[in-house]
């Protein structure tokens, strides 16, 4: 499963996917409407390979989303409605606030909401996953904007078993550096077995697997000043 907007990959003995996106601003010559439902297929189509599968999918949506519900909240009177994948994913939610991570979304980027605003939260209702922006680490009760100090448009998506995977999340201060205008969202992420990190050969660029793996440089964010 692969797309020029979203790379996926995986560790070899794991369940989550991991999801790298870019969408071109909207209105701009690359924009389209059309990548969400790429990645939403993209997700349909991983999620019929791997059993009990979760996500982790972050990156520059270009979405201005405000603080629009991500999941839909389903009236326990309800009923003779077959509902449950919503039903479940509900539950999940409400199982954050027993963690300590609210249900209620906040963001600093409280202005108009985009069309890519809407089919992100509309993607995050129908798949299960839940924005981290504003839930986490030291954004918890925040939602600190991501790009030029005004728009919040760099997110990462988790299904909700995921969060209590997530530390040290927070959005950095603008780094001319590192970016033309957007900030570094920092997070770990614990998995199980720390032993997969050790090995490159451990990591899945594709679903169906690959032959090779490209080694590519990583930031030093201690290094900075050096360049």
């Amino acid at each position: 499963v692969c797309h020029e907007n979203c790379l996926w990959f995986k560790f070899k003995n794991s369940n989550v996917i991991y999801g790298i996106v870019y969408i071109p601003p909207e209105g701009s010559h690359y924009s389209s409407l059309e990548i969400f439902n790429v990645i939403g297929s993209n997700i349909v189509d991983i999620s019929a390979q791997i059993e009990n599968v979760s996500f982790v999918i972050l990156g520059d949506f270009n979405a201005r989303s405000n603080t629009m519900s991500d999941f839909v909240n389903i009236d326990p009177y309800i009923s003779n409605v077959s509902l449950d994948n919503i039903t479940s994913h509900t539950l999940s939610m409400n199982n954050l606030v027993e963690l300590g991570f609210p249900i209620d979304r906040f963001s600093g980027d409280e202005c108009f909401v985009n069309n890519y605003g809407y089919r992100l939260v509309d993607m995050c209702k129908a798949f299960g996953l839940a924005i981290g922006n504003g839930r986490c680490g030291k954004d918890m009760y925040v939602g600190k904007c991501t790009c030029k100090g005004t728009s919040l448009v760099d997110y990462v998506l988790l299904s909700p078993c995921n969060f209590p995977c997530v530390f040290d999340f927070e959005v950095l201060d603008f780094d001319p550096i590192l970016s033309d205008a957007h900030c570094c969202i920092s997070f770990k992420f614990s998995i199980k077995n720390i032993e997969l990190l050790q090995n490159a050969s451990d990591v899945d660029t594709d679903i169906d697997n690959v032959e090779c793996i490209v080694e590519k440089p990583i930031w030093d964010n201690c290094a900075k000043n050096k360049f």
